[in-house]
């Protein structure tokens, strides 16, 4: 298994771990932490894989947005949050239509649903 086959949570929580910048894309994470990989050589991959997981989860529930933003803008930010991307138009449709329209569910109940989507441990 290779840096890039890890999700974009588990980079940046394996380079928050190094004291590396954790900003940017997925692909930048990778590339800084392959530049710092001398040090990473140390542990086995599974090792990584494992703290950078237990990390991710931590940084995960930590992580809040601010529940007074608009709907929109909710949105917009659980999409970057979770995926590192703002909502796309149907999603934006969608959970606006969830969340004010039919208050079928709740701001912390549409991020638990953004997490588990395929797409986050991507």
């Amino acid at each position: 298994m290779s840096l890039s086959d890890l999700t974009k949570t588990e980079l940046i929580a394996l380079a928050k771990g190094k004291n590396l910048d954790s900003s940017g894309t997925k692909s930048i994470l990778v590339e800084r932490l392959k530049l710092a990989r001398p040090v990473l050589e140390k542990h086995p991959v599974k090792k990584i894989e494992k703290i950078a997981k237990k990390v991710a989860k931590k940084v995960a529930k930590k992580v809040e947005i601010d529940m007074e933003l608009s709907t929109g803008e909710f949105i917009h930010a659980a999409y970057n949050l979770v995926f590192g991307r703002d909502a796309d138009p149907d999603g934006l449709s969608h959970y606006y239509g969830a969340l004010d329209n039919y208050k079928s569910i709740t701001r912390k109940e549409m991020i638990s649903i953004l997490r588990d989507n395929p797409e986050a441990k991507n």
